[in-house]
């Protein structure tokens, strides 16, 4: 059984689609990687899984549960967890009460949530120093951190990770991918939206390549990662920009 499983998922925004027909199968305990150029449909495709944006079609199933039209709240509770592109902390709480945030859906309190905590940032050092800091007086890999954190409040079974390293200088990337290696070898099922091809191939299991809101490539990161198609989509973005720019 997979874990996380897309059939032929469709959608768009009002007139203007986005997903022509997406697949995605994704076994328990995988790190899959998710490419394609700007504008391709990745982060289309982790919101219609997160329940933040309805497809128009199609099929998603988690741990054998149809999903498809299961509001995001309900989708967390069952385990799907996402951190979305830009963190979306809140930046005039503490550290600490943002994790709170991540909790929500457990209710925990007093010595289960002080648990929760420290089992969140047990990779996380830095995160466990700031608890009492603003999150919106981090910086941007810290705040990269504590997101991932909050994430892990919720317990997730599958985690969904949009462009985890966009805007952080290389040096942090290493240390997010690092924790991203770590929350792998522990058996967390992985999705990743990334920028950083090499990074993200070098330690997912299985790899995706959406180009105009289709499924054009699907196997092993190894096959990805040596396929022209891999090539082809990302060079027919520069194509179409340069194509703009005369």
């Amino acid at each position: 059984m997979m874990m996380l499983d897309v059939s032929n998922l469709t959608a768009g925004y009002g007139d203007i689609p986005a997903l022509r027909g997406i697949d995605l199968h994704i076994g328990a305990g995988q790190f899959v990687a998710v490419l394609g150029r700007n504008g391709a449909g990745k982060s289309t495709t982790m919101r219609c899984i997160a329940g933040l944006h309805m497809p128009e079609s199609g099929k998603i199933t988690l741990n054998g549960t149809d999903v498809t039209r299961a509001r995001a709240d309900e989708r967390l509770r069952r385990g799907l967890v996402f951190v979305p592109e830009g963190r979306h902390l809140f930046p005039h709480l503490t550290v600490h009460d943002n994790l709170m945030v991540g909790a929500y859906s457990r209710r925990l309190k007093g010595k289960a949530l002080r648990d929760a905590i420290d089992q969140a940032t047990a990779h996380l050092p830095r995160v466990r120093e700031r608890l009492q800091q603003l999150a919106g007086s981090l910086s941007g890999g810290e705040q990269q951190m504590v997101a991932i954190s909050r994430a892990l409040m919720a317990k997730p079974t599958v985690l969904l990770l949009d462009e985890p390293s966009l805007g952080l200088a290389p040096i942090v990337v290493d240390t997010v991918y690092e924790l991203l290696r770590q929350l792998r070898d522990e058996g967390m099922t992985l999705v990743v939206v990334e920028q950083y091809v090499d990074i993200v191939l070098s330690l997912a299991d299985h790899a995706m390549v959406i180009d105009k809101g289709r499924t054009v490539l699907h196997d092993t990161a190894s096959a990805v990662a040596s396929s022209p198609q891999l090539l082809a989509a990302y060079l027919a973005a520069e194509t179409e920009q340069q194509r703009g720019n005369q």
